[in-house]
C-alpha cells in the first residue's frame, strides 16, 4: 500500500497554517482558525523506542495532524520530538506518542514548552540522530 503524505504550508510568521494540499488532487482547504495560536513543545520519549520504527510512526502521526517540526533518535536511547501546532494538535500528538508503534515499549513521555523556531515551522521531518 502506498504511503499517503499530506503537505501543510504555514504562514511566514508561523502563527497558523495556510492550506493543506492533498496528494489525491483534492482542492486545498484552509486549516485551523485565526484564534488558534500555534505553540512549540519538545517531547522526550524513553523506553524501547529505537530500532522499532518509532521515528517513522511519529512522522506519520505529525503529518496526519498537520504538525510541523522534527523527530530524531537521541544518544541516551530515547527519541526527541520537536512539534509546532495548536494546543489540541499537540495534545493528540502526545497521546499518540505515549501509544507508539506496535513493536515499541514507551516507558515515559516528557513534555516541555519550547521556543517556536521558524526553520522548523513549515514541515515535519525525520532528522539525523542527536
Amino acid at each position: 500500500m502506498a504511503r499517503r503524505t499530506y503537505f501543510t504550508h504555514f504562514a511566514a510568521d508561523a502563527s497558523r497554517p495556510l492550506v493543506e494540499s492533498h496528494p489525491c488532487g483534492v482542492t486545498p482547504w484552509v486549516l485551523g482558525s485565526v484564534s488558534e495560536q500555534r505553540q512549540a513543545k519538545r517531547f522526550h520519549v524513553s523506553g524501547q523506542v529505537q530500532g522499532v520504527g518509532y521515528r517513522f510512526f511519529a512522522c506519520h502521526v505529525a503529518e496526519r495532524l498537520g504538525i510541523a517540526g522534527y523527530v530524531r533518535n537521541m544518544r541516551d536511547g530515547g527519541v526527541e520530538v520537536y512539534a509546532i501546532g495548536t494546543e489540541a494538535q499537540l495534545r493528540t500528538l502526545l497521546a499518540e506518542l505515549r501509544r507508539g508503534p506496535r513493536h515499541a515499549f514507551v516507558e515515559e513521555v516528557g513534555e516541555t514548552a519550547a521556543e517556536l523556531l521558524p526553520q522548523f515551522a513549515s514541515h515535519f521531518s525525520i532528522d539525523q540522530d542527536g
